[in-house]
């Protein structure tokens, strides 16, 4: 990452344009001055960065060699299938953007200008704060997933790709590409309007918004501020990260959707939601807007797919993950492979939570380094998570276990699927989801019949909501209800696909080609019925007596 430090230099960069080659972002300064879209390979190299290698340290001293080890939890990084998603998602966000926002337009100057006049006039009612009726391509992103499973660091670091500032002295403007704001805990929408202009003043290297926080300034006055300075500074994508800490009183919800809506859809900023699961049910008001205004679509976090594949891909991408992450020991006596007892263990004890294993695996070479055996077992491996992750171990267990009951009450760690669940039965617009569930009372009871609502209430067709429900009892009837909802919706994802590829493979067949089909196919037989009517050449044939 080293040749991306520039970018977060105080001054930013002097724009280098470089043509485009979509001709909807040709000719935009904003756009052609943007890296150009990476490769695949290209975005590993570069997230990646340089290639950790521990075991070359594997001789020096002790203290070194945990100093080296404990450096894991925050320069060890593993480029997973995710990483591609939601770069191509933030990307596209980014330029899309700025598609209606060319500076060298004279409607751009122009809507800048009645902004600040506006604001001179002290007209902020809420409805005309922001609104100039242009219609802007900017969308709405969100990323939820457990705590833990790296959303924070992959949204930070695809960020860093791009450079923060970017200067174009032909236009004279300022261009911030991204700002990065963590959502206060407890955060209004008044103290997340705060956070906004100080981090863009932190990006600037000024405190011209540095006011505004000494003096009582109501919440209508920052919502204009803010929709002035993303026009003002081109601020090409917003995210905002911890949304789970959003706090907002009901009076106050449809003003903080109107603050999303008018920023994506007048101001022109796209937005990316990042927070943890514990949004469906803390924050579910903002948590339906990011749907609802879902550009490019949201990312349930899920890195390893421990909860929306299969038991087979998951374990697939936990192998991959815990033998590249093995490679990173510093240990002497350690087994050049990792072992498969090791590797069974590890996934049990951290439940394939990215954070804990790699913490675990830490601390259990620190204190394999400390007892001079130098190497992981599976007994050392249970004390040291015995001895030091108490905090989290009833958590754990609930996820190992499948207790439903147990696992919503641990919010950070609780599963997309489970949590989407939990919230859809609870809320009377599902009121529908039990009338249709009656009608299966009899046959789905229990778990069953709370499986059967769930795929209802994710809007599946009730055809293949029962299928599911009947496969599920045939084949995985001991699994816990954990496990089943994340099955169930595997099921249903794929039944509805091949459902609609089915639908897709049968084409209609124009009258002019009907003597090209089957002997036996009546439409053949009527292309050659000639000057005969239809009713005489059915009759010669048999079809009619």
């Amino acid at each position: 990452m080293e040749q991306f430090n520039l970018f977060e230099s105080e001054s930013g960069v002097n724009a280098v344009y470089i043509d485009a080659e979509n001709e909807q972002y040709s000719g935009n300064p904003l756009i052609e001055a943007l890296p150009t879209f990476l490769s695949l390979e290209q975005l590993k190299i570069i997230l990646t960065g340089c290639e950790l290698d521990l075991a070359s340290e594997v001789m020096k001293s002790d203290q070194v060699r945990i100093q080296s080890v404990s450096q894991l939890k925050h320069n060890y990084f593993q480029f997973m299938h995710c990483h591609w998603a939601l770069y191509e998602k933030i990307d596209l966000a980014i330029r899309n953007g700025y598609m209606t926002r060319n500076p060298s337009n004279p409607s751009v100057t122009e809507r800048l200008q009645s902004r600040y006049e506006l604001l001179q006039r002290g007209n902020i009612e809420r409805e005309s704060a922001i609104s100039f009726n242009m219609k802007h391509s900017s969308s709405c992103t969100s990323v939820v997933g457990p705590a833990g499973t790296g959303k924070t660091t992959a949204a930070q670091k695809i960020c860093s790709i791009y450079p923060k500032v970017i200067r174009h002295p032909e236009f004279n403007r300022t261009q911030v590409v991204h700002l990065y704001v963590d959502c206060p805990f407890n955060g209004s929408l008044k103290m997340l309007c705060l956070s906004i202009l100080n981090a863009l003043d932190k990006a600037l290297n000024t405190n011209q918004y540095g006011y505004l926080r000494k003096k009582r300034t109501d919440t209508e006055s920052l919502i204009l501020e803010v929709s002035q300075a993303v026009d003002r500074y081109s601020i090409g994508v917003l995210v905002i990260d911890e949304l789970q800490h959003m706090k907002v009183k009901s009076k106050d919800e449809e003003l903080l959707q109107n603050f999303f809506v008018k920023l994506v859809n007048e101001a022109g900023v796209s937005i990316v939601l990042v927070g943890t699961t514990q949004v469906y049910q803390e924050n579910l008001s903002v948590f339906r807007f990011a749907r609802r205004m879902d550009g490019f679509g949201s990312v349930e976090w899920d890195p390893l797919l421990r909860h929306s594949g299969t038991p087979e891909e998951y374990m697939k991408f936990w192998h991959k993950f815990s033998e590249n992450l093995w490679r990173q020991k510093v240990l002497r006596n350690a087994d050049k492979e990792l072992p498969s007892e090791v590797e069974t263990l590890w996934f049990d004890l951290s439940q394939g939570i990215v954070d804990i294993a790699v913490c675990l695996f830490i601390l259990c070479q620190m204190q394999a380094i400390r007892d001079r055996t130098e190497r992981i077992t599976p007994n050392l491996m249970r004390k040291v998570f015995e001895r030091n992750f108490h905090a989290t171990r009833p958590m754990l267990e609930a996820l190992k276990n499948g207790d439903i009951d147990e696992v919503l009450t641990y919010k950070d760690l609780s599963l997309p699927c489970i949590e989407k669940f939990s919230v859809q039965i609870s809320e009377n617009k599902y009121s529908n989801i039990q009338q249709q569930a009656k009608q299966n009372e009899n046959e789905f009871l229990g778990n069953w019949q709370l499986i059967y609502q769930a795929m209802i209430a994710d809007k599946f067709d009730s055809k293949i909501a029962i299928e599911v429900t009947r496969l599920l009892q045939d084949k995985h009837a001991d699994e816990s209800l954990l496990k089943l909802a994340s099955l169930a919706t595997n099921l249903a994802q794929k039944i509805a696909l091949n459902n609609q590829e089915k639908v897709k493979k049968v084409k209609l067949v124009k009258p002019k080609d009907w003597d090209k089909l089957p002997l036996d196919d009546l439409r053949f037989r009527f292309s050659q019925k000639g000057e005969k009517s239809a009713y005489d050449m059915m009759k010669e044939k048999g079809y009619i007596s």
